[in-house]
């Protein structure tokens, strides 16, 4: 309704891209952030959108521009450096991701999500020690029933802690 009333509003490309990666539909959640950071190319949170649409729909490189542009726009945002750790994960480079993934958590402690992607990269470059705590501080801070501390619970399950 937003795009019909204000065809150029890029929140409301960015709301439809929210809406469209929430049901799994990738392509169409790209192209809205795409419409979204076309209409406002400062907008770091827009590019991260976008580099999660990407990401969610197998184009990585897309998603690493999207995040690299984010993170060059806006130095201290944490999802754009956590998203570069994910990648950096999902190409088998888990150490050097952890660096991103402490920064992303340093610059922003609520960043829950970080501290479960550190311990991933900790655990996937063999320091299990360290996973087992950063998954304990998830549990310690994420929210009852949410899907980050499940993953917790479970992974440091699978350590045997």
């Amino acid at each position: 309704a937003a795009l019909a009333l204000e065809p150029s509003l890029p929140s409301a490309h960015n709301g439809l891209g929210l809406l469209m990666i929430d049901a799994g539909r990738h392509a169409e959640a790209a192209a809205a952030f795409e419409a979204a950071t076309k209409a406002d190319p400062t907008n770091a949170e827009y590019l991260v959108n976008l580099g999660n649409a990407h990401r969610a729909g197998g184009n990585l490189r897309a998603a690493g521009d999207s995040f690299r542009r984010a993170a060059e726009i806006d130095p201290r945002n944490a999802d754009a450096v956590n998203g570069l750790g994910v990648l950096l994960v999902q190409e088998k480079r888990a150490a050097d991701a952890i660096p991103l993934f402490e920064r992303a958590f340093a610059m922003a402690p609520g960043l829950i999500e970080a501290r479960l992607n550190l311990g991933i990269a900790l655990q996937e470059s063999g320091q299990r020690d360290r996973a087992a705590a950063a998954y304990r501080d998830v549990l310690a801070q994420a929210k009852p029933g949410s899907p980050e501390r499940r993953a917790a619970s479970d992974l440091l399950r699978s350590l045997g802690r």
